[in-house]
């Protein structure tokens, strides 16, 4: 899916090996110690490498995707991530991470749709109801603000 780099040039397709796919599943954990350890470039060249090889590889367009959240590209996190939940509509965390990149859009409504889609598929998951709630709060304090700046509607006095 991802065809331009976020951090780094991707890899030739001249240069690019094809890997067993019992080899990607030890790549993508390389991938997410080089993200979890700040190791960005690394990290991406690993997740592009392995949809190289797998192009609707759900691990790898998550963390392809939480990582352009990272470095502020999340209408890109949010299509990487879309793509994942696509390929493994189960999986909560992937439900979850684009809920927090569709926060941080300011697309709150649509979060919590996303939100209640990872309770649904986790119920358990304390982080998301957390996080869904939130949404709910600002969505309806932007609601607030703006019938309160609306000078058809009558204003509250307290």
């Amino acid at each position: 899916m991802p065809t331009s780099s976020i951090l780094v040039p991707a890899p030739r397709s001249d240069t690019i090996q094809r890997e067993p796919i019992c080899i990607v599943d030890g790549m993508l954990k390389l991938a997410i110690k080089h993200h979890c350890h700040h190791r960005l470039p690394e990290a991406e060249q690993l997740y592009r490498h392995i949809l190289s090889i797998q192009p609707r590889h759900p691990g790898s367009l998550h963390g392809l995707g939480k990582l352009a959240h990272d470095v502020g590209r999340s209408e890109i996190a949010a299509q990487l991530i879309r793509a994942a939940v696509a390929a493994e509509p189960d999986q909560a965390a992937y439900a979850f991470s684009l809920g927090l990149v569709l926060e941080s859009l300011g697309k709150q409504e649509e979060a919590v749709t996303v939100y209640k889609t990872a309770l649904d598929r986790n119920p358990d998951c304390a982080e998301a109801r957390i996080n869904m709630e939130r949404a709910l709060q600002a969505q309806n304090l932007r609601q607030l603000l703006a019938s309160a700046a609306d000078p058809a509607n009558p204003k509250v006095v307290a």
